[in-house]
């Protein structure tokens, strides 16, 4: 027996526009969060803290808790990225979208996941 599957969501400009936004706006909260660490790894200098030994452990401390944060950061680009990914397979497969809203969409995406490489 074979069963055809159809879909019962195709996505409309209206969610293609919503959740373009909802990417863009995420990437940039994950932009500015990544600017907030660098600042406040940046301020961790052993000019801040006392000569009197226990500011060595605390400085080291500090550190460790930015590189963890940074991997919680990353860990979430990752997420987000593969939920770009899927809208632009949502944008690319659905029939209720013109060509020209479709490369819209995919340059909104594109500007977004290419300034937020793993280098940047």
């Amino acid at each position: 027996m074979l069963i055809k599957m159809q879909r019962v969501f195709e996505m409309d400009g209206d969610t293609a526009q919503n959740q373009v936004a909802l990417i863009t706006e995420a990437y940039d909260a994950l932009n500015q969060s990544r600017g907030t660490l660098a600042d406040l790894a940046d301020g961790q200098t052993v000019t801040v803290w006392t000569s009197d030994g226990k500011s060595v452990p605390l400085a080291a401390e500090l550190a460790a808790k930015y590189r963890a944060a940074l991997k919680w950061r990353d860990a979430i680009e990752e997420n987000l990225r593969a939920a770009a990914e899927n809208i632009r397979l949502a944008i690319t497969e659905t029939t209720q979208l013109n060509e020209a809203q479709k490369s819209r969409y995919y340059a909104q995406l594109d500007a977004v996941l290419g300034q937020n490489s793993r280098e940047a």
